[in-house]
């Protein structure tokens, strides 16, 4: 069993990354399960087998404390749990995908580092290739992967989601914000959720770690 771990800042559409490339990986002949990590979340977007939810409520921290610190306290805990580690690695399927809210910098920190470390055999870090307008912020993206591998011992990879490629067609790149970059060379591999393109390079590179 692989447990990948999909973390993103919101907006950064990791939900739904979770979502389509969990129905990509069962396509393949893949057993697959979702597990939903984001205390925040209002409406999934998907059956999970497991809600965070049901042992914690962001709500209800984040009434006296910033949601950032609300989400470190959260992953803190869930590290030393020793029972809600053991229901994830119980699963029988042959990948459990870990939907967690949180962008690079909250896991760089010591107790989310850790929960990453302990529930997670490889790590996707989603961001909006929208936002991105040069190559030099796919690289600083790549570089927040490494380092959050190189915090937690777990080998990341920065995902640009909602990418559409120049050789799209015209309707496509006049609905979307084309990306200026045509080819992965930089390491950081390209999807788009909502589309369905990029999950077949995606399954290649999550198949390796298998």
């Amino acid at each position: 069993m692989l447990r990948l771990a999909v973390i993103g800042s919101e907006n950064s559409g990791k939900s739904t990354l979770t979502f389509a490339f969990g129905n990509y990986v069962r396509k393949q002949g893949l057993s697959c399960e979702l597990g939903n990590f984001d205390a925040g979340c209002k409406r999934a977007k998907y059956k999970a087998t497991f809600d965070i939810r049901h042992h914690h409520a962001l709500s209800k921290r984040t009434r006296e404390e910033h949601v950032e610190v609300a989400l470190k306290k959260i992953y803190t805990e869930l590290a030393d749990d020793d029972s809600v580690r053991r229901e994830i690695t119980d699963k029988k399927a042959s990948i459990v995908i870990l939907d967690c809210r949180g962008g690079a910098e909250l896991f760089l920190s010591n107790g989310p580092a850790r929960f990453l470390k302990r529930y997670a055999d490889a790590v996707l870090l989603v961001f909006d290739s929208t936002e991105c307008a040069t190559e030099s912020e796919y690289a600083l993206h790549e570089g927040l992967a490494k380092l959050v591998s190189k915090a937690t011992g777990v080998k990341c990879t920065a995902v640009a989601n909602k990418y559409v490629s120049r050789d799209a067609p015209t309707q496509t790149r006049l609905l979307s914000i084309p990306t200026p970059i045509k080819h992965a060379e930089d390491g950081v591999l390209r999807a788009n959720a909502v589309e369905g393109t990029g999950f077949r390079e995606l399954f290649k590179h999550v198949a390796r770690m298998l």
